[in-house]
């Protein structure tokens, strides 16, 4: 038999009780009385109640219920020796000395010097990495203190280290504020609705420990001691390739220079060439993209059509005798009102201008006439979800052109009514009399604005415009774009940011 009792002991407290003395309660009275039927059969009567297997299985078996279990921890098995029975405790030891105390501190209390302590920790980092834009408030959120440049979210990258102990010690500290704001709630044992939660937190915590200490002992290595400079790339990668390229061509280059310098000035102009070559090869290395596709490329528009182009301009501009827009004079008899309308949405920003608009008139008069190098114009995305679009900071002064412009063009009629509707002239009425007809032409034009060519821009704005107004329109499309730390100049096609990019196309 497989099934039966154990010797007695204190775990089996009951297997040594009789069955009379089970049932000698009843009395016996009502035992003859009771008779199971006939057809009765035990409940699985077909299936085997034991194997090969269940005696072995029986003995293995132990009861997940830790009654004796503080027991036979506290004292060791008598066969054992006496090196292993007695146990020698070091912390009792050090505990009788005085250099060494103890002390009880609150849970609420332990969590709240970690948490400072663990803030503290990682604003250390921070500033060691003098990263000044970014900001760790108390809930331990990394929040940017400015819009970051390229080179500034790159260099505010840290490991998986600091980022695991920013989410440990804000779990952290939700727990300590909820013991804080709650602290005083009720008393007793409690709901603990929140064991569940914090046996996976105790599990990851003693999966994750060893890995932690792993990384920050690497991050702190790499904080103090630094990159080890002397070691060896593994991987050549296309980026090491190119550098490398470009320290040999770099010195090449010096090194022919200096050959053909003769002793006595090689040393003052060494200096000098190297400044002016560095410069050279940051705009040429910025610029490699598109000169290689203008350069395959070729021209976007030939000789011959933009001959074409002139050609028909100039015509069209005779038949509607046209006269160019001049250069205005230093006294203009509209220039206040001008001004007026050019700044008539920044009064604040130019109270200056509506004090004093006969200076600043003659300034920017000045400044059409002379200006050819101008500032940088900074870009800015304004994103939409669907697509981007460029923003343009640019300088005022072009608002103030602007409004001459369009004043002079409508005032000369260079746009005709069919193109532009106005006031001053109703719009025809169709004539059939002679056959006739409306003929809907539809046309596509690809990238027209993008690649225009300055060049053949400039000699159209000629035909309308004093040759000063159409150099400083082509101008002020060839200046530098600047986008967070990157530089683009642009060499061809139209910037849409211009104020008077309206009136040029």
């Amino acid at each position: 038999m497989a099934f039966q009792y154990s010797p007695p002991n204190c775990a089996n407290r009951f297997c040594h009780l009789t069955a009379e003395l089970l049932f000698s309660a009843t009395g016996g009275a009502d035992d003859d009385d009771f008779e199971l039927p006939e057809d009765l059969e035990p409940f699985l009567s077909e299936k085997d109640l034991e194997n090969n297997l269940t005696t072995d299985g029986i003995a293995l078996w132990a009861q997940d219920v830790p009654l004796i279990k503080n027991w036979y921890l506290e004292h060791c098995p008598p066969n054992q020796s006496v090196k292993a029975m007695l146990k020698k405790n070091l912390f009792h030891q050090l505990k009788a000395t005085k250099f060494f105390q103890t002390t009880r501190l609150d849970l609420v209390e332990v969590g709240l010097q970690v948490c400072r302590q663990g803030y503290n920790m990682l604003n250390i980092l921070i500033y060691c990495k003098s990263l000044n834009y970014l900001h760790l408030d108390y809930n331990m959120n990394l929040k940017l203190v400015k819009t970051l440049t390229t080179k500034e979210h790159k260099k505010s990258h840290f490991g998986n280290a600091f980022y695991l102990c920013c989410e440990i010690l804000r779990l952290t500290k939700l727990v300590v504020d909820a013991h804080v704001q709650f602290c005083p709630v009720g008393k007793g044992p409690g709901c603990g609705f929140w064991a569940l939660g914090w046996h996976v937190w105790l599990f990851f915590m003693h999966g994750i420990v060893p890995l932690l200490e792993r990384w920050l002992g690497n991050l702190l290595a790499h904080q103090f001691k630094g990159r080890n400079s002397k070691s060896i790339a593994k991987t050549v990668t296309k980026q090491r390739v190119e550098s490398h390229y470009n320290l040999e061509l770099h010195t090449t280059v010096m090194h022919d220079i200096l050959n053909m310098m003769s002793e006595s000035i090689k040393q003052n102009k060494a200096k000098t060439i190297l400044q002016h070559l560095s410069k050279a090869w940051r705009c040429w290395k910025a610029n490699v993209p598109w000169k290689n596709a203008y350069l395959k490329d070729g021209l976007y528009i030939s000789a011959e059509e933009a001959i074409a182009i002139y050609t028909a301009t100039v015509h069209w501009l005779e038949s509607c005798k046209f006269s160019p827009i001049p250069f205005p004079p230093l006294f203009y008899k509209h220039d206040t009102k001008l001004l007026v309308l050019a700044l008539e949405k920044l009064k604040e920003a130019y109270l200056q201008a509506y004090d004093n608009p006969h200076e600043c008139l003659s300034c920017i008069k000045h400044l059409l006439l002379t200006q050819h190098v101008f500032k940088e114009a900074s870009i800015e995305f304004f994103d939409t979800y669907d697509k981007l679009i460029p923003c343009y900071d640019i300088e005022p002064v072009e608002k103030i052109t602007n409004a001459f412009l369009f004043f002079e063009v409508d005032k000369c009629g260079l746009i005709p009514a069919w193109v532009k509707l106005a006031d001053t002239e109703p719009p025809p009425l169709l004539e059939t009399s002679e056959g006739e007809c409306v003929v809907m032409m539809e046309t596509v034009l690809l990238k027209v604005y993008e690649k225009i060519d300055l060049m053949l821009l400039n000699h159209l704005l000629c035909l309308i415009l004093d040759h000063n107004l159409a150099d400083y329109i082509t101008v002020k499309n060839n200046t530098v774009l600047t986008y967070k730390d990157m530089v683009h100049t642009s060499a061809y096609g139209l910037i849409q940011g211009l104020q008077f990019s309206v009136f040029v196309f």
